[in-house]
């Protein structure tokens, strides 16, 4: 019981004295704010489940927990053999900064080997292009 209790105090603490300021209420799984979205989640999961099966993934962080089921699935800004990017816009963009995460998702936008496919509140997906011109 107090090895318990004393586990969860020390957690609490830990993350409410975090060195990383950015987005501290998203860090704090026991607050409400831990939860909340400021985007259409619903249009995000039907996005993040149009990616067939079989396809390599590289996702940003807060998709990976729902794209398990994919074989080659990568951390983004990781695309080694990935054939999908799906990037959440507006979450932080760990384990990028802000600018280097806009200025990435901009060059996938003009790319001739990245073509935008779906779009979403809350959302971008990629896919590689097959067969270049």
């Amino acid at each position: 019981g107090v090895a318990a209790l004393l586990s969860v105090a020390v957690t609490v603490r830990v993350l409410d004295a975090s060195i990383f300021k950015e987005n501290r209420p998203k860090q704090r799984f026991y607050q409400v704010e831990h939860y909340e979205r400021d985007y259409d989640a619903r249009a995000v999961r039907e996005l993040l489940a149009s990616i067939p099966a079989d396809a390599s993934v590289s996702a940003s962080a807060p998709f990976v927990p729902h794209l398990v089921r994919h074989v080659n699935l990568y951390q983004y800004p990781i695309i080694d053999k990935a054939d999908a990017i799906v990037l959440a816009t507006l979450e932080w963009p760990y384990p990028e900064t802000l600018e280097d995460f806009h200025t990435a998702c901009d060059s996938l936008r003009h790319s001739r080997y990245w073509k935008l496919e779906r779009e979403c509140d809350g959302a971008v997906l990629f896919r590689k292009v097959r067969s270049l011109p």
